[in-house]
């Protein structure tokens, strides 16, 4: 190869924006000022964070329309990467079913559809698929759809599901009666997780703290009820924890270091909880009088050994052989 020759390339995106005299649109600067631990931070475009507000939408769009422009002269290379990528990949296809409780669950992809469709069939050989959920189905007249949990109850006659339209991980938990192929009427907002109880009637859930997108509070519904579900657990905040569990009182450390084990024995023994505080009530009010002494930051109070001798009455009030 001649090292000489000349060769022709493609205009790059930044000189057909040139070329065209077109401009990045440039976002508007508000400084919010936050302050933490003494250390001041400016945010210049805090105000991008208002997904309703027409101005942030307005932005959006002319960054769009930017980037359509200078990205025009590509389309046909885009087009011939997305068939070659898309040339690779078996898009008729299936996944190795897993066994639970006599069923075979799997999903099923098809040529041309962007989702998968969910099956399970009984293990004897022969058995008909009954298909559980087609989300391609359940995507039409949404412009994104992920799903998030999907868990059958014991008597494998339900299916708790949830599903994120929005794009931000905002799932929704839905219920399905694999009899009838119904939709029931539950609809929970912001669940990260989803259990079956034994009772194949109600369902322990998770919600997401709205900040923070963490799971944080544990939930038991009962389908059908249209009461508020009761709260089983919120999860102590790390940093108030550590603090209390490097505290020079060892009740309150020993009481910090204990709430930080059982945070996943609350969430494995959800049931068992729930019950023993429907019959304890002495717990309850021990519990709603902790939480206000946990938020004090570590600065103890004289409520405290009280509570502890409380706490410790109910314990040793519980039969032997009790975990706790």
């Amino acid at each position: 190869m001649n090292p000489d020759a000349k060769t022709e390339t493609a205009a790059s995106p930044h000189e057909v924006a040139n070329e065209a005299g077109l401009q990045p649109p440039a976002a508007r600067r508000e400084p919010v000022e936050h302050v933490l631990h003494g250390d001041r931070r400016v945010d210049h475009y805090a105000w991008l964070r208002q997904k309703e507000n027409p101005d942030v939408i307005a932005y959006l769009e002319a960054e769009n329309v930017y980037t359509d422009a200078i990205l025009r002269p590509t389309e046909q290379l885009q087009e011939k990467l997305y068939q070659e990528m898309l040339g690779r990949i078996q898009q008729t296809d299936f996944t190795v079913p897993y066994r639970l409780r006599g069923y075979l669950y799997f999903t099923r992809t098809h040529e041309g559809k962007q989702y998968p469709l969910h099956f399970r069939r009984r293990e004897a050989e022969g058995s008909p698929e009954e298909l559980l959920l087609d989300l391609n189905q359940l995507a039409v007249g949404h412009s994104f759809l992920a799903l998030g949990s999907l868990d059958i109850s014991d008597d494998d006659r339900l299916l708790a599901y949830s599903l994120d339209t929005t794009g931000y991980r905002q799932y929704m938990l839905h219920v399905k009666d694999l009899v009838s192929g119904a939709l029931l009427t539950e609809k929970i907002e912001r669940v990260t997780s989803v259990a079956w109880a034994a009772d194949n009637r109600s369902l322990f859930y998770t919600v997401e703290d709205e900040t923070t997108k963490r799971s944080h509070r544990l939930y038991r519904h009962a389908l059908g009820s249209t009461e508020p579900d009761p709260l089983l657990y919120e999860e102590a905040d790390e940093k108030r924890l550590a603090r209390l569990k490097g505290s020079e009182n060892a009740e309150i450390a020993g009481l910090a270091a204990k709430v930080d084990r059982e945070e996943v024995y609350h969430r494995m023994h959800a049931q068992m909880w729930h019950d023993r505080l429907q019959e304890e009530p002495r717990y309850i009010a021990a519990l709603a009088e902790l939480r206000p002494l946990l938020e004090q930051r570590g600065e103890h109070t004289s409520e405290l050994p009280e509570l502890w001798e409380e706490m410790t009455m109910v314990r040793r009030s519980q039969p032997a052989g009790t975990k706790w």
